[in-house]
């Protein structure tokens, strides 16, 4: 009886553990499926997001290019920062705070 028992007990613990590894392949799959799902959501929002520079950029060109030819070829406001967005306060008076500890 034991020569009988033995084989099924470990066939009953063998099947217990194909049951969680196949339980625990199909977690893993599920977790690959949206992760693939999510990578071609940010993809497709990459790719949408280029274009949309592209489509910017290209305006921009074309806008500065019209400027450019009505009131001359330079936007700068003398000191070579043209390209740059005027200072704010806040960066003024740390420029303040800065050349006065420079001074000191």
């Amino acid at each position: 009886a034991r020569e009988i028992q033995h084989p099924r007990r470990n066939e009953k613990s063998a099947q217990k553990k194909v049951v969680k590894l196949e339980a625990e392949c199909q977690r893993y799959k599920t977790s690959l499926q949206s992760s693939k799902a999510r990578y071609e959501k940010l993809t497709n929002k990459l790719k949408q997001t280029e274009s949309h520079l592209k489509q910017a950029n290209a305006k921009k060109r074309t806008n500065s290019s019209i400027l450019g030819s009505r009131h001359g070829s330079d936007h700068s406001n003398g000191d070579g920062l043209g390209q740059f967005a005027p200072a704010s306060g806040k960066i003024n008076s740390i420029k303040f705070v800065l050349d006065k500890t420079v001074s000191d």
